[in-house]
């Protein structure tokens, strides 16, 4: 398999639950680096050698998770949670050392809290989508 049957086939599998040698989940993204592929899934990481990325790669099957008629999508706390809180954390420091950062630190406190919002928002439509699955399964 070529390089870019390789991205090909693992970008067409993003969001899908796969299963590879007895570990699964869904496929949130993955990342080939010099020595290794990873592959980030909702319930775990699956580091791969590189020397073996195309045999693994080729491994990968779909599996239908009972109950789900629709993936979830991967929410914004869980894609950026990382970063809103190393952004928080950074503008406490800037606080503590310069009150004349106050300003600033009030104006990304602001759309940190537009972003919450969105979160919520993200987060009763899942509640949405996997209540209308539960439907489904009566």
């Amino acid at each position: 398999m070529q390089t870019y049957e390789m991205e090909a086939r693992l970008n067409s599998l993003i969001n899908k639950n796969i299963s590879l040698d007895g570990k699964s989940g869904r496929l949130i993204r993955w990342a080939m680096g010099d020595k290794t592929l990873k592959l980030t899934l909702d319930t775990m990481d699956i580091i791969i050698l590189a020397e073996d990325a195309n045999d693994s790669t080729d491994r990968i099957q779909t599996i239908e998770v009972p109950g789900l008629a629709h993936s979830a999508p991967v929410s914004l706390i869980h894609r950026s949670g990382s970063k809103i809180e190393e952004l928080l954390m950074d503008n406490i420091s800037k606080i503590q050392r310069d009150k004349e950062y106050l300003p600033q630190a009030r104006e990304v406190n602001a759309n940190i809290k537009s972003l919450i919002e969105l979160a919520k928002t993200e987060i009763e439509y899942m509640a949405t989508i996997a209540s209308f699955g539960a439907q489904n399964n009566k």
